[in-house]
């Protein structure tokens, strides 16, 4: 998680943005942090929408909700 909290504030190329906001927003669904993960899906989506991370993001938020 700490890895993560580091690499969502890099300066990485936009497709690698939105992994890092997927796999995020993964580990904070898995713990029960729905509103923080909420964020991160959406945060995803919006760097690169039309990224297959943006797709799982899509999925991801239906199963929240």
């Amino acid at each position: 998680m700490t890895l993560l909290n580091k690499l969502v504030k890099r300066d990485l190329k936009d497709k690698e943005r939105a992994r890092v906001q997927y796999m995020f927003g993964s580990l904070l669904m898995k713990e029960g942090k729905n509103k923080k993960a909420k964020a991160s899906f959406e945060a995803s989506i919006k760097i690169d929408g039309q990224s297959a991370w943006a797709g799982l993001s899509k999925d991801a938020l239906e199963l929240l909700y």
